[in-house]
This record gives structure tokens, C-alpha cells and sequence, in this order.
């Protein structure tokens, strides 16, 4: 007995072709736009953590330049700024996707009232949830894994 090899072809152009494409291009824009929701309380406290350690870090080659140089009023003056600008981390428009205790944020970030230092308004990140600390920040994310997390 022969081996017989099946296909199924369903030509583009066809009422079943058009009628698969039209089914896809709906399940698509549902993810898109239909999907979002608002985002947990308790993730926005560890983002403001996680974007403090950040900027944080990027503040820390003048402060090491400036005990370098024995300048203390330089260093003063930097830890101040320092302190204010984390002081100053203002997270809005959180929305979340994803279900169950992995989502991905984007969130709007602006840094006392302006800009934050990197330029990056529109941020987008994963958390996870643990029983025993809450929600925890993961990794930045981009705007491609935010629209492509489904549910």
C-alpha cells in the first residue's frame, strides 16, 4: 500500500481564504487594542526603585571624579541633586498586559517635572510577582514585547 501524502491548500483569493485572513487580522487588532489594562498600585513603587538605581548610576562617575579631586563642595553639591532627582520620579499613564504574575508596563516617566536625564519619556518593563516581596521588577522591555504580550 502505497504512502499518501495529504495537504489542505486554501487559495488566498477564496471565500475560506478571505475568511481566515479576516479572522487573523480581528484576533490582531483585539491584542492590540483591546488587551490593556491598568496596571497594579503595587507596581509602581518598585519602578520608581528600579528607575532611581538607574539614574542613580549614571550620576556616579562625577561623584567619584569629584572625592577624586578632594572637592567636597562638588560632592555635596552632586549627592543633593542626586537625592532630588530620585525624590522627583513621577511615573503616570501606568497601563499593563499580560495576566497572572508576569506583565509588561509602559509607563510615562518624568523626572521633577520635566524630561528624565536618559530622554526616555515612554518606558516599557516586566515584572514578575512573588508571593513573599510583591511585584519585582525584571528588565526593560520594548514597545514590540508590549504589544505582542497576549492577555
Amino acid at each position: 500500500m502505497p504512502d499518501r501524502e495529504y495537504t489542505i491548500q486554501i487559495p488566498l483569493f477564496s471565500k475560506r481564504g478571505i475568511a481566515i485572513l479576516a479572522v487573523v487580522i480581528a484576533l490582531a487588532a483585539w491584542n492590540i487594542y483591546v488587551v490593556q489594562k491598568e496596571a497594579p498600585e503595587a507596581v509602581i513603587e518598585p519602578l520608581r526603585h528600579a528607575l532611581a538605581a538607574e539614574y542613580g548610576r549614571a550620576a556616579l562617575p562625577g561623584i567619584q571624579a569629584s572625592l577624586a579631586e578632594n572637592d567636597q563642595a562638588g560632592v555635596t553639591e552632586q549627592v543633593d541633586e542626586l537625592l532630588a532627582n530620585m525624590d522627583g520620579i513621577e511615573v503616570s499613564d501606568v497601563s499593563a498586559r499580560g495576566t497572572g504574575d508576569e506583565i509588561c508596563i509602559r509607563a510615562t516617566i518624568r523626572v521633577n517635572g520635566g524630561p528624565p536625564p536618559d530622554g526616555r519619556t515612554v518606558r516599557y518593563f516586566l515584572f514578575s510577582r512573588s508571593t513573599l516581596v510583591g511585584w519585582m521588577y525584571q528588565r526593560d522591555a520594548s514597545a514590540f514585547e508590549y504589544y505582542l504580550t497576549f492577555f
